[in-house]
């Protein structure tokens, strides 16, 4: 069997039902297509219901039909995808250029540069440029000199230009890097690598006229504002950056991902600011935009519904709870290979948190339950570890005391053999095994509980100790015998 049917099973897989319309399409309308047509149906189980896929095409049979559907792909996104239609006339150029039809050549090269340009895509640009200059050689104007400098001359600004895009957003990146793999550990040396990352883009503003170099740069501002904590800067460098968005509205078609992406995290920064009833609003914005593959459609999914979750529970809106907790596990199922890993895993434990704060020990057993469960990944790590910790709080609630006694003891081995054995969760284990042996009132265990935990938790939020607020407010409901969600409402 050929090396590229699971290169095409995983191609296929990948494919949206409209895309997957398409392409029946167009190898219906082929001749002598039958073959591949059937092929295409197997792997995307549509004519064999078993599931058995029978791949009855020689080796070169496959390779064709591989690169006949990426072929077809690129037809499918070209007018709606700059990339693409980029790299499609720089084709037709080159195909030009070798039949020496240089005028026609210039043609193609002329409008891939105009595009190019527009959306900032220098390499591009460069490429051109130097396109442009061999055919140049070959046609010998006149000026043959002069036309060779003014191209030199292009090209080394292009080259700046990319230079310059390109240092910002690895600096952007990497930035953005340490952030996200923070959570897993807790210790000052990411800080310090944040702060390397950072110093240089006192150094290096972004040009004036460049949208994705201001891009790159307020977004590492802000990502690395919010991983201080400073969450009204990181709020006010990504209303900066949306200002700018919106006086270029052409670009959001040529950069989509880029810009959903900053609005999602447009979205968070204005959620730990306060700022609760601005997220209708970014969310109006986020949803107004077309979705022009499943891509992009698990990503919409995965950033609005993670959000109009954390919207839910700061604005004591847990009446929706239930329906929402539906359209998330619906959609988790349905973008199963599509969302990313970490984000699933902030889902769980949101929604543990969600349950457990309107006192459905059970609901919240059952998403803590999968935050548990995780096998062999190393995405949130923070959060698996919390859920094994959080774990005792929910058995103790739903009166399981029996399993308490050996998981008290299985949990400081585990987070012991993890290093993340630190003060907090010393203390969350000890006063678990206190309310096992206490008998009667427990109320000053939580007294004494809460002001422990003020102590290990100061200047701490959940985002860096996961399931500290809440914690908190358990104790304070034990204490008033008040609902959590009405303490969260009371203190907002």
């Amino acid at each position: 069997m050929s090396t590229l049917v699971p290169a095409l099973e995983t191609l296929t897989g990948a494919l949206s039902p409209q895309e997957k319309r398409y392409i029946r399409l167009s190898l219906s309308s082929q001749k002598n297509a039958a073959g591949l047509l059937r092929c295409f149906n197997e792997l995307c189980g549509q004519s064999n219901p078993a599931g058995k896929r029978r791949i009855s095409l020689s080796a070169s049979q496959i390779s064709y039909l591989y690169r006949c559907v990426l072929k077809i792909l690129r037809a499918f996104h070209e007018e709606r995808t700059i990339d693409i239609r980029l790299h499609e006339l720089l084709i037709n150029a080159a195909l030009l250029y070798e039949k020496r039809l240089y005028e026609l050549s210039l043609r193609e090269l002329g409008q891939a540069q105009e595009l190019a340009a527009a959306n900032e895509r220098w390499p591009l640009v460069h490429l051109i440029l130097s396109m442009k200059s061999d055919i140049a050689v070959e046609k010998k104007p006149n000026d043959l000199l002069g036309g060779l400098q003014e191209l030199a001359k292009a090209i080394d600004e292009t080259a700046s230009r990319m230079l310059q895009l390109s240092s910002l957003k690895v600096l952007q990146l990497q930035v953005s890097a340490v952030c996200r793999t923070s959570h897993n550990e807790r210790h000052a040396s990411d800080e310090h690598l944040c702060d390397a990352f950072i110093a240089p883009l006192a150094h290096a503003p972004p040009r004036a006229d460049s949208l994705l170099g201001s891009h790159h740069h307020l977004t590492a501002l802000a990502s690395y504002a919010y991983f201080k904590g400073d969450f009204e800067n990181a709020f006010r460098y990504y209303h900066e950056l949306l200002t700018l968005w919106d006086k270029h509205p052409q670009r959001t078609e040529a950069d989509r991902l880029a810009y959903t992406r900053f609005l999602s995290n447009f979205m968070t920064a204005a959620f730990a600011d306060g700022r609760f009833a601005l997220i209708p609003v970014i969310l109006e914005k986020l949803e107004a935009l077309p979705v022009l593959s499943a891509e992009e459609e698990a990503e919409r999914f995965q950033n609005t519904r993670y959000v109009m979750l954390l919207h839910l529970m700061n604005t004591n809106s847990y009446e929706k709870l239930g329906a929402l907790t539906q359209e998330i596990e619906a959609g988790l199922k349905k973008y199963k290979t599509k969302v990313n890993k970490a984000r699933e895993l902030a889902f769980y434990h949101n929604l543990t948190m969600a349950w457990f704060l309107i006192h459905n020990w059970e609901r919240a057993r059952e998403w803590n339950g999968r935050l548990v469960g995780q096998k062999k990944t190393s995405h949130r790590l923070d959060l698996q570890r919390a859920a094994r910790l959080f774990r005792l709080v929910l058995w103790y609630e739903l009166g399981k005391h029996d399993l308490l006694e050996y998981e008290l003891i299985n949990v400081e081995r585990f987070l012991r053999a993890q290093k993340a054995w630190f003060a907090y969760e010393a203390c969350v284990v000890r006063f678990i095994r206190k309310l096992l042996e206490a008998n009667g009132n427990s109320t000053d265990l939580f007294h004494h509980f809460r002001k422990q935990l003020e102590e290990v938790t100061e200047g701490k939020t959940s985002a860096a100790l996961p399931c500290c607020s809440e914690l908190r407010y358990w104790c304070e409901s034990k204490i008033e015998s008040v609902l959590m969600k009405d303490l969260i409402a009371r203190h907002r």
